[in-house]
């Protein structure tokens, strides 16, 4: 059975399944509500009824029309195909090795989870409109973006403190680092991947420039 959505043409049910779940992350993160942890399944029929509603209570009334069509869906809803058919817990960003999937698991696991606050929001947005990567990974808490978006973003908005980077940013729309929110003003963990260690992920706080290292910043 093949069914159309969002200009997508999904093959399968978990497919179907997959493109659900990464709506309703997408939507967490954009009305800063987390309806992904509230839902029990994704892709499945839904009807809704409630045996108070009426004419007079207008109850489940829509509140208001969609404005415009979700057409902006990136490839990596189809990271979530492994995760609705419980093959992983956490969505893998493509590209990465096993490895190196299991090294980033492991520092997603022990990130405190922090909500999105103005100031994230406010790099979010900028990086959007000005045409870099900015994609909010909701399963590993984290923002995938390009370093070098970062390094404009800290220069154009005024955060505090240094970010340099050494990459030229001839793609934008390829992601090359994470970055994982700390609390509100407080800065963001930046995770860069890069040839200098062979493509291989290494933590602690390094000097800002050098690609392939983590990295503090004020963001």
């Amino acid at each position: 059975m093949n069914r159309q959505h969002y200009g997508l043409r999904e093959q399968t049910h978990s497919e179907h399944a997959a493109i659900a779940r990464y709506i309703l992350c997408r939507m967490s993160r954009d009305v800063g509500y987390n309806f992904a942890d509230a839902v029990d399944c994704c892709g499945m029929v839904l009807w809704v009824w409630h045996r108070k509603m009426s004419v007079k209570n207008e109850g489940l009334k829509l509140i208001k029309p969609q404005e415009r069509d979700f057409t902006d869906v990136p490839d990596s809803w189809r990271e979530h195909i492994e995760v609705v058919t419980r093959r992983r817990r956490r969505v893998k960003p493509a590209g990465l090795s096993d490895a190196e999937s299991e090294q980033l698991d492991s520092t997603a696991s022990q990130q405190a989870a922090v909500p999105l606050g103005a100031k994230h929001n406010e790099l979010i947005d900028w990086l959007t409109v000005g045409g870099w990567v900015a994609e909010w990974d909701h399963d590993n808490a984290m923002l995938r973006t390009h370093s070098a978006g970062l390094a404009a973003a800290h220069k154009s908005l005024g955060f505090k403190g240094e970010f340099e980077s050494s990459a030229p940013g001839s793609d934008p729309s390829k992601w090359n680092c994470f970055a994982y929110s700390k609390a509100d003003g407080q800065g963001n963990r930046i995770l860069t991947r890069g040839k200098a260690a062979q493509n291989a992920f290494q933590y602690g706080f390094v000097p800002a420039g050098l690609e392939s290292l983590a990295s503090e910043a004020a963001f």
